[in-house]
């Protein structure tokens, strides 16, 4: 195995969290007790918690100490979990996500116009989800449902948010070391507390986490086992400012550096691959985020939120999969795929906001308004080899601005009745350029709006109603082969229907989550493709267009029950039914036939046993339905389950796990294609990506 050296900074982040726990040193002369306290998990003051509308909507929860106790290392390890959450491969790591059947599952050309947000803290990285390491991960949210109320176009189906650790008053370092097959090495590092002992007013987090890996591929022709590997790092530096009791500063600066390869698919839909050239799923991002939060009294407070992140991303892959050798008599059969993209989001949000006070909820009128201003701009430059030789390229320009209004008003009703309404005004204008001549300048104006009733039935108990729209921007398709009359695409709009409940029925033994949805899609926006020239693996047209209508109906289920001081049940299920209702291109769906990557059922359960107070196993079981791979093409994958399995020993201090992900070694498919790619007769066939196969490690962690 070989490995470019790490940058200098990764380096620097980790020498800086030795000077600062260095600095805890300084505090040996205050009481102990002050200074040094347990870890406590609190609802933050985020923009999802300030959402009025979460009271009426469902939402799925993991806490970030749950997913260390199941060794989780990315969020896409946690995702199939979720009821009703699926991701797309075409990568090495996911970055795209589906919540209840609607999400991206690529995107090889034109501009960024997600269905599924995807945030890490306060930073839209919304289709670059392959950043989502999980090391101190405070909590992982999923919003499900239209959540353009609060946060606009990109969260049409829904929201993924990891929010890490804050600032603590009291002094506090934890951190983890993993080793694991497929040459897996991995570690991170937190500290916290105040900047000095003796005034808390300035309190610091600092995490840095590093994971390296192979990637689970054997190139046979490079005679190398890392042309798909993991080398991912992730820096975080987050200071917290309390100059008065009524005012609090948050500056937050992240630093992501993802060198993956990418070399993940073989002719022959294994782990031997035979690329020439393969590929890189890289990224950097670089953010800082300033939120102010002042307290106004009465209940009353005002959020004022600024972001700026950039994001440089390269993505390229082996056209053909093979090489000349290979090949033999068909040679010269070489194609290569290179993608940069540079992506610049600055936002800014001002919030009005009464504190909505937990033990009371719906017995009080709660008021929240706000203002949003975003602008995104991406420039992308492709470019596809033949034989070494660049034969077609193209470059662009996209720049998207947003400003949007909202409000959202929560009042009682009667005797533990409420009601919630929320509405969202939005102007997105946007342009488009590219060197091959397309030009697209849209206007569009929308609006999505939520209402809802909550009863609380109990004061650990609450049934809820609601109804809301969503919406999704419009956009354009570029290439030479596109028919005119397609070029561009309408917005999508869609009603959700969702009642549920959620609480302790039965006393804090049990806590369970129920929802049933009915989503009516209107307008609803398709990508199909289409190889134009069947002996060239890259010559693809990508097309998105509207078709008449489609529905999204199904339920979600989640348990987690305590029947005894040893023994914690933690289970989850969904199933969903997501169709297309019309499309008039004979290259696009079937009516009636159900939506790509739209597994009809899903289930999670997961079990953990103290055999002592310090021994403890734990397993858990994930399970998830055929789906089809694309909305134009008949191929499917085939229903998989697997089975993670842990022993650890846990002290007052620190823990260590031995683990096996995927136990059984079972064969999975997470992504799949439809085309001609072997010469000389280039014949449709199905090509598959695989999941990661099992693998055995173990971890080591502390906390003081």
């Amino acid at each position: 195995m070989s490995r470019p050296k790490q940058q200098s900074s990764h380096f620097l982040l980790f020498a800086l969290l030795a000077l600062a726990l260095s600095n805890t040193a300084k505090a040996e002369n205050t009481p102990e007790s002050e200074l040094f306290k347990p870890i406590e998990i609190t609802v933050h003051a985020d923009a999802i918690s300030q959402d009025l509308t979460s009271a009426i909507s469902n939402r799925s929860n993991i806490s970030g100490e749950t997913a260390t106790q199941r060794s989780v290392q990315h969020f896409s390890e946690l995702a199939d979990s979720i009821p009703n959450l699926n991701w797309a491969g075409g990568s090495n790591r996911p970055r795209f996500f589906q919540i209840r059947g609607i999400g991206e599952r690529e995107q090889y050309e034109g501009a960024p116009n997600s269905s599924v947000a995807f945030l890490i803290d306060d930073f839209d990285l919304s289709s670059l989800g392959g950043v989502g390491t999980s090391f101190d991960i405070e909590q992982f949210n999923v919003l499900k449902g239209p959540q353009g109320f609060g946060f606009g176009p990109s969260a049409l189906a829904g929201l993924v948010q990891l929010k890490s650790s804050d600032p603590t008053p009291y002094y506090f370092a934890h951190g983890e070391t993993s080793i694991a097959t497929d040459d897996l090495v991995a570690g991170g590092l937190a500290l916290s507390g105040p900047l000095s002992p003796e005034d808390r007013q300035l309190q610091f987090r600092l995490a840095a986490y590093q994971h390296l890996s192979d990637g689970f591929r054997d190139n046979q022709f490079l005679d190398r086992d890392d042309t798909n590997a993991r080398d991912e790092f992730t820096g975080r530096a987050k200071l917290r400012w309390l100059p008065t009791n009524a005012l609090t500063v948050d500056l937050n600066v992240l630093h992501i550096d993802v060198e993956n390869g990418y070399d993940a698919f073989a002719i022959d839909n294994g782990l031997k691959v035979r690329s020439d050239r393969p590929g890189q799923d890289a990224q950097t991002t670089d953010g800082a985020a300033l939120k102010a939060n002042f307290d106004l009294g009465a209940r009353d407070a005002l959020v004022v939120t600024n972001t700026y992140s950039t994001s440089d991303v390269t993505y390229s892959y082996d056209g053909d999969w093979g090489n000349n050798p290979f090949w033999g008599p068909n040679a010269p059969y070489d194609y290569f795929s290179e993608t940069f993209r540079d992506r610049e989001v600055f936002s800014t949000e001002l919030r009005a906001l009464s504190n909505r006070s937990t033990d009371r909820a719906g017995q009080e009128w709660n008021y929240l308004v706000g203002l949003f201003e975003q602008r995104l701009s991406e420039n992308s430059s492709n470019q596809e080899f033949s034989d070494g030789s660049v034969f077609d390229s193209l470059d662009s320009d996209f720049v998207s601005k947003i400003n949007a209004i909202f409000g959202a008003l929560e009042a009682p009703l009667a005797d533990r009745l409420s009601v919630t309404l929320g509405l969202r005004g939005e102007n997105r204008d946007s342009r488009y350029l590219d060197t091959k001549g397309a030009s697209f300048s849209p206007d569009e104006r929308m609006w999505g709006a939520i209402a809802g009733l909550a009863y609380q039935i109990e004061p650990e108990l609450q049934a809820y109603i609601n109804a809301s729209r969503g919406y999704k921007g419009g956009g354009f398709n570029t290439g030479a082969s596109v028919p005119a009359d397609r070029l561009q695409f309408e917005p999508e709009f869609l009603w959700n229907f969702e009642g549920g409940i959620r609480g302790e029925p039965f006393g804090p033994m049990l806590a369970a989550n129920l929802a049933a949805f009915y989503t009516l899609r209107r307008d609803q926006q398709i990508k199909v493709s289409f190889q134009d020239d069947p002996s060239d693996p890259l010559s693809f047209t990508y097309l998105t267009d509207n078709a008449v209508n489609g529905y999204n109906l199904g339920s979600e289920l989640e348990l987690k029950l305590r029947p005894s001081q040893r023994l914690e049940l933690t289970a989850s299920g969904a199933i969903l039914s997501a169709r297309f209702d019309d499309y008039s291109d004979d290259r696009g769906p079937v009516p009636g036939r159900e939506q790509s990557h739209a597994p009809g059922w899903q289930y999670y359960a997961g079990a953990r046993y103290s055999i002592t107070d310090n021994i403890f196993a734990r397993i858990d079981l994930t399970g998830k339905d055929a789906f089809y791979f694309n909305d134009n093409d008949s191929n499917r994958s085939e229903p998989y389950h697997l089975t993670n399995l842990t022993l650890g020993y846990e002290a007052a201090q620190w823990s260590w796990t031995v683990w096996a992900k995927n136990a059984f070694n079972q064969r999975y498919a997470v992504r799949g294609f439809f085309f001609g790619n072997e010469p000389p007769d280039f014949k449709d066939k199905l090509y598959v990506q695989l999941g990661d196969p099992r693998q055995i490690g173990t971890t080591v962690s502390f906390r003081f």
